[in-house]
């Protein structure tokens, strides 16, 4: 086969290619290929050929159909130097730069071939459009929803930029829990922090001179290694152990990304986060009248959470179901 030839082989799986992406289910499959096959081209791509730069301007993004991308991306650190914060190895079914395409970016990273493949490059113009039309495949594209989850997570409130709570949205691992499930043991080691999508957990510490237990509702955050005063093996352990009060799901987050993208290191965590809801209502008259435990238990129960920007949370006519009170700090 002539070199000429390569390309026609290849444009004419192109649309079979674009078929076989699962980004495209719940819309109808032949209009939106109708809509992107003209703007999309299939490329050979070889060890070593650099597909995007950080900083340059979103023009594609691109799926890995048969290749290997590393991606990678650097922030200033402030004496000047250049500081890789992200390197991660993305296969085929992966997006590159599907977040530039999202929030209106230049490209987040760059990204480079390290095994020979197939990509399809399709035109950020032309899948804006299919967007337009079909607003339901934003989520299928990127985890906007659960980028927007962890904005409102009061342990995540120190990250402000979305292009790092979108490398921590994919890198989340959800856990469905039973009433009672245990999640881990004092003796665990310490892998991930554990963030409450929703429910409530329960937290016991053996090793305190008295016995402890601590209630975590929706929005709390749990899993510090070495948070129990005087255990000088913390660091091999939890030092407590946690179990599922309910029906529970959780977002847990390596370890080992939070310290590369959000720069929180394990061993420097304390549970201060946990104990914000019941000293909040420590100060709060209309739970005066309830004792330290009591207000400690109803903590517990109390979703906790981060409202990054403006958004309503009643209007006049609801019917209220539930009492706001703000942290510290906090306006409305």
């Amino acid at each position: 086969m002539n070199a000429a030839a390569a390309p026609n082989r290849l444009n004419a799986q192109k649309r079979d290619l674009l078929a076989a992406m699962p980004q495209w289910q719940g819309a109808p499959l032949d209009e939106v290929l109708d809509l992107l096959e003209p703007e999309t081209e299939v490329i050979d791509a070889q060890q070593g050929q650099v597909l995007v730069r950080q900083g340059e301007k979103a023009e594609n993004i691109y799926y890995i159909v048969s290749a290997e991308v590393t991606e990678t991306r650097e922030k200033e650190t402030n004496n000047g130097h250049r500081e890789v914060i992200i390197h991660r190895t993305l296969g085929p079914g992966r997006l590159v730069g599907g977040l530039a395409l999202f929030y209106n970016l230049a490209h987040t990273g760059t990204a480079k071939i390290t095994k020979s493949g197939l990509l399809l490059r399709i035109s950020t113009v032309a899948l804006d459009r299919v967007l337009y039309r079909y607003p339901r495949l934003r989520d299928n594209m990127a985890p906007l929803a659960r980028i927007n989850r962890l904005r409102t997570m009061p342990y995540l409130a120190p990250v402000k930029s979305l292009v790092l709570l979108g490398y921590l949205a994919e890198e989340v691992q959800v856990r469905s829990l039973q009433e009672n499930e245990i999640i881990y043991t004092d003796k665990t080691t310490p892998e991930h922090v554990h963030l409450i999508h929703k429910g409530q957990v329960c937290l016991f510490f053996p090793h305190r001179s008295e016995v402890c237990k601590r209630l975590l509702g929706t929005g709390g955050a749990f899993g510090f290694p070495g948070s129990v005063p005087g255990r000088s093996n913390a660091a091999n352990g939890y030092g407590h152990w946690a179990r599922a009060v309910c029906t529970t799901e959780l977002y847990l987050l390596a370890w080992a990304h939070m310290k590369r993208l959000a720069r929180f290191y394990p061993q420097l965590q304390t549970p201060t986060v946990q104990e914000t809801p019941a000293l909040t209502l420590h100060e709060v008259p209309v739970f005066a009248q309830l004792t330290h435990a009591q207000r400690e238990e109803l903590a517990g129960y109390c979703s906790f959470q981060h409202i990054p920007q403006y958004h309503l949370l009643v209007q006049q006519g609801d019917f209220m179901d539930s009492m706001w009170i703000l942290l510290k700090d906090g306006r409305a």
